[in-house]
């Protein structure tokens, strides 16, 4: 191979790097604003709006981001998932760079590239936690590489300083850096643990970490009760057995799935790979972590790329065999980033998503779906609201039953005459309770019995009118005269699920 005679390395392959990032580029590009704002991404402008070093959900970056876009253009769903989409450019960039650290030609830089665009293309189209966790997690593997390379402590220091940002959008980070310690204990090079840089890196991170602790001090530590809720919503879709294998497609079909499971087996095995054999354990420890915690499968999709890289790495220099060279070469490497790009972004019509022709389709949909009809959510309960009595209507306050609904209604509700809304529902509940004159609730769901036993009287007001949506059939109910204060009813409203 070719290499360049400042630093040993091969050449990174612009001209094929450029084309990915291009490809890429353009697809979300021009997919980014098809239907609407995600749940989430509502709820983020909502949390953006009452910033905060802490929320019960999250740490403050999603908010921050959200909030920024949203002033810089309002309204703009193109430019709110912006940052998602440089961030998913900048990781192809970067995950190639990890595979030319670790010794790799042009062909298995480009190859890492084009992999992390398989996985980060559908992440791309929303600005939620994980395109912005996994650029960081890339950039912090691509500096202890680099580290484990040339011994430069700065690389150290910097892992630090980005682990200081990437603990503002998930506090996952320290589980990352608590497995990598372990690693690295067990298989070296436990020099990297007395280096004063990756202490002085720590430290900041620390730092930045604490306020968000204080926080969450303050409030009770509910992200740790967040914790339990996220494994009781991942044992409807199999809990522990099913994180492995929706990790690995997660990787991309079918190149990216081969290349991550080959490449974490080189790095454990490989003699030339020694160094950083350190990383391949981490990657099963966190993996089994996440397994254990009950944690969400794309909890370690930040540590796909060094592996990724470290597999393209092997293929290109000979290694492997006949299967895994077929499974990762060029042929199979297009049909799946073909295979990605026709189905990762929503080119579905809404018909077509909300219309699903059979029950395991419309799981699959589900996401998509809630991308969809939240202004006609916000116009079912406006007109409820806009058709009640006045004397009625001047006492009454509204509740989402979700925090996504919430966050709809707040933000589509007051060019349709809605007043402040409130939710008890996860973040949400921490925004504010309603006031004791609000004596009335309208209510975006089927009445639960601590709603029915604190009021005199629930009436149906009539079913939502948003074909395209997740609350299509959902009910928007009226709950008059309540019985107890809002400062005894609210705690017991409250809801993490």
């Amino acid at each position: 191979m070719a290499a360049t005679q400042d630093t040993g390395l091969t050449a990174l392959p612009w001209r094929m790097l450029t084309a990915i990032t291009t490809v890429v580029a353009v697809v979300v590009g021009v997919t980014n604003n098809r239907y609407g704002y995600f749940g989430d991404e509502l709820y983020f402008i909502s949390a953006g709006k009452r910033l905060d070093w802490g929320y019960a959900d999250q740490p403050p970056l999603l908010p921050l981001l959200a909030r920024l876009m949203d002033e810089l253009a309002p309204g703009q769903l193109w430019w709110s998932r912006f940052p998602s989409l440089v961030l998913a450019l900048a990781g192809i960039w970067l995950a190639a760079l990890i595979a030319r650290e670790l010794g790799g030609g042009k062909q298995a830089q480009w190859v890492t590239g084009v992999v992390f665009a398989l996985s980060a293309v559908g992440n791309a189209h929303w600005l939620f936690t994980t395109p912005v966790d996994v650029p960081l997690w890339t950039a912090i593997t691509l500096f202890l590489v680099r580290w484990v390379r040339t011994r430069q402590d700065a690389n150290l220091f910097w892992a630090g300083v980005i682990t200081a940002i990437s603990v503002q959008a998930k506090l996952l980070i320290p589980g990352f850096w608590l497995m990598l310690g372990i690693s690295v204990l067990l298989l070296g090079p436990r020099d990297m643990l007395r280096r004063p840089a990756l202490w002085l890196g720590a430290a900041v991170a620390l730092l930045s970490l604490l306020p968000g602790l204080l926080w969450q001090n303050s409030h009770g530590w509910p992200q740790v009760e967040m914790g339990a809720q996220i494994a009781k919503e991942q044992d409807y879709i199999g809990g522990a057995y099913t994180v492995l294998p929706l990790a690995i497609v997660t990787a991309g079909l079918i190149t990216g799935s081969v290349l991550l499971v080959y490449g974490v087996v080189r790095l454990l095995r490989a003699p030339e790979l020694r160094d950083y054999r350190f990383l391949g354990l981490t990657m099963v420890l966190l993996t089994g972590f996440i397994m254990v915690v009950g944690g969400r499968p794309y909890y370690v999709e930040g540590l796909f790329a060094v592996c990724v890289a470290a597999g393209a790495v092997q293929l290109e220099q000979g290694g492997g065999s006949r299967w895994w060279r077929w499974a990762a070469g060029r042929y199979a490497l297009a049909a799946s980033l073909v295979f990605t790009l026709a189905t990762a972004p929503p080119w579905e019509s809404r018909y077509d998503v909300a219309h699903a022709s059979n029950e395991v389709v419309e799981a699959l949909n589900a996401l998509r779906l809630s991308e969809m009809g939240w202004p006609e959510v916000t116009d079912s309960v406006a007109s409820v609201y806009n058709g009640l009595p006045p004397e009625i209507r001047k006492d009454t306050t509204i509740l989402g039953d979700s925090y996504w609904a919430a966050a709809a209604m707040e933000k589509y509700g007051p060019e349709r005459g809605l007043p402040a809304i409130y939710s008890p529902s996860r973040g949400f509940w921490y925004f504010g309770v309603p006031p004791e004159s609000a004596k009335h609730v309208l209510w975006t769901a089927e009445p639960t019995d601590k709603l029915r036993e604190s009021f005199q009287q629930a009436t149906d007001k009539g079913q939502m009118r948003a074909e395209y949506s997740i609350y299509k059939d959902s009910h928007v109910w009226l709950f008059e005269n309540r019985k107890v204060s809002w400062s005894t009813l609210w705690p017991k409203l409250r809801a993490l699920g």
